[in-house]
């Protein structure tokens, strides 16, 4: 994905905060293990609440101690010695199980005043950050913990209109319509065979001739898929990512009006809906119980509709919980202030 900052929603100076004497945008500290996945939530997040050169990143790098999957486990004393601890800043976003005994390290010290946010349940020491982000389908609660339907991203609605106009000039596309179709994988309860495959790619026959199909594939995208949809497409203007460069990912959420997106990724989804096209998500076998209810939701509420019901348009509205979960958490450090 692109590392793009975007700036939709800033929080009003007024509410801005007060509990030290800082900038007009609080100063930011991201902490993750790497995951782009974990990385692409916490930057979105950040992204609404500081400038960019507010924003700091930190990859942690736990040794074989912290690593060990035992609630509450602390930092070894190697850890601890890491520079980034040295830093003061007001917000700290971490998302990741490596990353819990860092924040809460933060946290436990008197000495700093961040505010600590935790993207995503922690499953131990939730009570030992000041602020929680779970997806509504996990059905979390506590006094520290804020749910939406979808999940945090970069998407805003500036980073969307930079990346159709990046898209526009790579294709030269000159007025004509696209679809794009997104592509997830395997995961650890949904295995694309061939057979489903072929049923996810058999409708991508009947997309607009007059359209340019855009096509993105993840690292779980396994090859059967991949080529199904290849041969579904053949007679169209197609173009796929081959791999080199940037992800166009983002591209194809600006440019489309029609979006095609396998229903494995609770971000992925999310992300396709942040767009104005219209969002046809196929099913595959095997999903989670918590990813079918939070499908459900999407399509009861006219958000999504099957791809298997046909690829007409749909007009909708764009749905971002980002900016709403950056708005809590800046309402909740000035009521902590």
């Amino acid at each position: 994905m692109q590392s793009l900052h975007p700036k939709t929603f800033r929080v009003p100076k007024s509410r801005l905060l007060k509990r030290r004497s800082i900038k007009t945008q609080p100063t930011t500290l991201i902490l993750t293990d790497g995951k782009m996945g974990d990385l692409a939530q916490c930057r979105g997040v950040a992204a609404q609440l500081s400038e960019p050169a507010d924003i700091q990143e930190q990859v942690v790098t736990p040794n074989w101690l912290t690593r060990l999957p035992l609630p509450n486990m602390p930092l070894s004393a190697v850890d601890r010695q890491q520079d980034f601890f040295a830093r003061d800043p007001d917000i700290i976003i971490a998302s990741g199980r490596r990353t819990i005994p860092y924040l809460k390290a933060f946290a436990d010290n008197a000495a700093k005043k961040a505010f600590t946010v935790f993207l995503k349940d922690p499953r131990h020491a939730r009570k030992s950050f000041d602020f929680i982000w779970a997806p509504e389908h996990d059905g979390l609660s506590g006094a520290n913990v804020f749910s939406t339907l979808t999940a945090p991203h970069i998407y805003s609605t500036d980073v969307l209109e930079a990346a159709k106009a990046a898209a526009i000039k790579r294709h030269n596309l000159n007025g004509q319509p696209v679809t794009g179709v997104i592509l997830g994988g395997n995961s650890g309860t949904v295995d694309w065979d061939g057979l489903m495959s072929v049923s996810f790619a058999a409708p991508l026959a009947q997309i607009d001739p007059t359209h340019k199909v855009l096509v993105t594939a993840s690292r779980r995208t396994p090859g059967n898929l991949l080529n199904a949809v290849k041969l579904a497409l053949e007679h169209h203007d197609s173009w796929f990512w081959d791999g080199e460069g940037e992800n166009p990912y983002g591209e194809i959420l600006g440019a489309a009006q029609d979006l095609i997106v396998t229903g494995d990724s609770h971000n992925m989804v999310s992300e396709a809906v942040a767009s104005t096209a219209s969002v046809n998500v196929f099913r595959p076998k095997g999903l989670h119980k918590k990813l079918i209810g939070f499908l459900d939701a999407l399509e009861t509420s006219g958000q999504i509709r099957s791809l298997l019901g046909g690829l007409e348009l749909q007009e909708r509205q764009a749905l971002n919980a980002t900016p709403e979960i950056a708005a809590e958490i800046m309402r909740r450090m000035n009521f902590r202030a």
